[in-house]
């Protein structure tokens, strides 16, 4: 019987400055992926915690003390020696300029420009994702608006702050609104937007949607391949009660968690706060977005809790 090899568990940081740039640093040309670019960090010591070994790293390569950092997301790499698992956090706060000393050069870039930079792979996906839009409009279902009220309200949402526009359905799909579909999508293409799709793959493909996003319910019997058959990227609503090694076997881009405060569409329910978001997604390795009765004014909390950013029906439709 062959015995599963334990992961290299390494930490990366994501550190920021208030320009909105990151922090990306160059491998010493004799070490593995030499003269590509990463996220600094670096091994973990057996028993030590992802913050402890993040904050050795950092000052050991780059001479800051980091205060404080949060979970961001865990990129998981197959190799033929041993797998590696990349636990990567968020910088909050730190003392002291950065410098090169392990690395060849620093750089501070803007994530959207991230792609110039040539990344080490298990990098590449954690760029990605920072480029990601920081605030998705759910709509409502295409029942709820007049057909020809959509575009109007399509561009509230966009001039709202929107970064993808998300068509999920109500009491009707919107795989019977195809035409309006089609409309809204040519808008929001016409915006530079994402669009994606709520549990409709034959839409998704139609419409050539960015991301196909899965509820927990319609998941339930998706293989892998299937999962992501109709769009570049999926992502999955996931909840307290959401079996870890389902997700992971789904190894879906984000995840969508909920609900932050209480919600007219949730009476009784109260929120599950921040405290409950980080304790959700510490338990998956993708990084989440939050959504329950939260707005553009809730970003900086989600920043600083580690989520990608917020989702929102009222922020953007109400």
């Amino acid at each position: 019987m062959t015995t599963a090899v334990e992961p290299l568990q390494v930490v990366a940081g994501i550190i920021g400055d208030d320009r909105g740039q990151v922090l990306i640093a160059r491998r010493p040309q004799h070490k593995h992926h030499g003269g590509l670019w990463e996220f600094p960090g670096g091994k973990q010591d057996p028993g030590e915690q992802p913050d402890a070994a993040l904050a050795r790293e950092l000052h050991e390569e780059l001479g800051v003390q980091v205060r404080q950092s949060v979970p961001w997301c865990v990129i998981r790499e197959s190799r033929p020696d041993r797998p590696l698992a990349l636990a990567t956090r968020r910088v909050l706060a730190y003392d002291g300029a950065p410098k090169a000393l392990e690395h060849e050069a620093l750089a501070w870039v803007l994530p959207a420009c991230l792609h110039d930079y040539d990344l080490a792979p298990a990098d590449r996906r954690i760029a990605q994702a920072l480029a990601w839009p920081k605030e998705l409009a759910i709509s409502p279902g295409p029942e709820t608006v007049a057909p020809n009220d959509w575009p109007q309200l399509i561009d509230r949402a966009i001039a709202r702050g929107a970064g993808r526009i998300h068509l999920r359905s109500g009491a009707t799909a919107w795989s019977e609104h195809v035409g309006l579909a089609e409309t809204i999508a040519a808008i929001v293409r016409d915006a530079g937007l994402g669009l994606a799709v709520h549990d409709q793959p034959q839409l998704a493909e139609r419409l050539r949607a960015n991301v196909l996003h899965w509820s927990e319910r319609a998941a339930a019997s998706l293989t892998a391949e299937s999962a992501r058959a109709a769009a570049p990227l999926i992502g999955l609503s996931v909840h307290a009660g959401t079996d870890p090694a389902r997700v992971a076997h789904l190894s879906p881009d984000y995840l969508l968690i909920g609900n932050l405060k209480a919600t007219a569409s949730h009476v009784g329910r109260p929120g599950m706060g921040w405290s409950g978001f980080r304790a959700i997604a510490d338990r998956f390795d993708a990084p989440a977005y939050a959504i329950g009765g939260l707005g553009p004014d809730d970003g900086l909390d989600a920043f600083r809790n580690g989520a990608l950013g917020i989702a929102s029906i009222s922020a953007y439709f109400g």
